[in-house]
């Protein structure tokens, strides 16, 4: 039973903050001092005498906190509205404190869902080489597959670890190559936006040497030149690694067979 004043989440009983001890809360010896009101939210006590809302969350596997402002400022009811909100935005797979960031800033940190869509939309309108529907597909499903992770984080604040965590889950299925393909595509993303003048580098060798790889199966060659102009074009659509581009180059430099002497 929960009697008033308590508040109830999963198998965690926590008493809920009031007024009364909210003024009463002070720092100990010089240290800050703590109060929880549950679901991440406490109020914390400086050794200055200021009372702060935060709240401690995770985001892409990473810990984090956020904070809310200075009571008296922000009251008990106000901080608690406030954790309301940052919940739905982690239920909707945003990071908070990002959204919080961009919006101090006006909106200028775009974020790595949005430069995705972007880069998608601009290969799309390539007219020399428009990606075929398939491709684009396979785009839009690695940008869902990394959405929840960090889809909402700005692309600059987004590291290693984060992309790795994402990746780790679509491994647990053992579906390789389609982890390989997301590795892919972030790179793809992250390469896009330095073109355009963002301070980001390409997390692909860094990430590369921390995740499984598919294993590499040998296929008969292709004899039906059909089948040779459909490997052509796909390798032309290909945008990964850029030593994948070698083999269409050697493809159509090599000398017919039997002309050797």
């Amino acid at each position: 039973m929960c009697w008033h004043g308590c508040w109830q989440s999963g198998e965690v009983l926590a008493l809920a903050l009031n007024l009364t001890r909210v003024k009463a809360l002070v720092s100990e010896g010089g240290k800050p001092k703590r109060e929880s009101d549950g679901g991440g939210l406490y109020l914390e006590a400086t050794a200055s005498g200021s009372k702060l809302w935060k709240m401690a969350y995770r985001f892409g596997g990473r810990q984090k906190t956020l904070s809310f402002g200075a009571w008296p400022a922000v009251s008990l009811v106000d901080a608690r509205s406030m954790r309301e909100q940052a919940k739905k935005m982690l239920a909707d797979g945003q990071d908070p404190g990002a959204a919080k960031r961009a919006l101090k800033s006006g909106g200028n940190e775009k974020t790595f869902d949005v430069w995705a869509g972007e880069y998608i939309a601009f290969r799309k309108s390539n007219a020399r080489k428009p990606v075929a529907e398939s491709t684009v597909d396979k785009f839009e499903w690695s940008r869902a597959a990394v959405r929840r992770q960090f889809g909402g984080t700005p692309i600059t604040d987004i590291k290693a670890p984060e992309i790795i965590n994402a990746l780790r889950g679509i491994e647990a299925t053992r579906k390789l190559h389609k982890s390989a393909k997301v590795k892919a595509f972030v790179s793809q993303v992250f390469r896009y936006a330095a073109a355009h003048g963002v301070e980001v580098m390409d997390p692909g060798p860094v990430v590369n040497d921390a995740v499984l790889k598919p294993v590499v199966r040998h296929h008969a060659g292709l004899t039906d030149p059909r089948k040779v102009g459909e490997l052509l074009r796909a390798i032309d659509e290909y945008s990964g690694d850029a030593s994948t581009r070698y083999v269409s180059i050697g493809i159509q430099t090599a000398p017919p067979i039997g002309a050797q002497k």
